[in-house]
């Protein structure tokens, strides 16, 4: 069972719409990433997708951050989730603030968590699914580590 792990926008249907796919059959808990601040859009596009969730038994909890400060964000992300008993994650990318969503994306970089990440494209005609072990390399060869120490000693011509 996976943690949907989301930023919070203004609408509920981002959120929805990544619940749905899945069910319940495959995610226990949500994880929702919230601006410091009240705003009654925000508000209740909670209320409203805590609704869906309350008739399935799937318990929401929300973390406010101030997304301006991105190391505080990062930070309060990564805590929260490695003080959870969550081992599989979906992260929905597709509401709320992009910088947010950012935020989410770099604390489960950081942590070094695999995740599966989906974002759907605003005219609602797709959804993307990737991993995050897909787009990190870890298997650096020792040409790989040259390039990278020649590009860091300001190397700028290729051999």
């Amino acid at each position: 069972m996976s943690l949907l792990v989301s930023s919070v926008g203004f609408e509920e249907k981002f959120l929805l719409r990544a619940f749905l796919r899945r069910g319940r059959s495959q995610i226990s808990g949500v994880l929702l990433v919230k601006p410091l601040g009240d705003n009654e859009k925000v508000k209740k596009a909670i209320d409203s997708f805590n609704n869906l969730l309350k008739e399935v038994s799937v318990q929401l909890n929300i973390l406010e951050i101030n997304y301006l400060d991105y190391v505080s964000s990062v930070s309060s992300i990564s805590k929260w989730i490695k003080s959870s008993k969550y081992t599989s994650f979906v992260l929905s990318l597709s509401s709320g603030m992009r910088i947010v969503n950012l935020e989410i994306l770099s604390a489960f970089l950081i942590l070094d968590l695999n995740a599966e990440i989906e974002a759907e494209a605003e005219s609602l005609e797709g959804v993307v699914s990737w991993r995050i072990d897909e787009m990190v390399r870890k298997d650096f060869k020792e040409d790989d580590v040259k390039i990278l120490l020649a590009i860091q000693e300001g190397e700028k011509k290729c051999v």
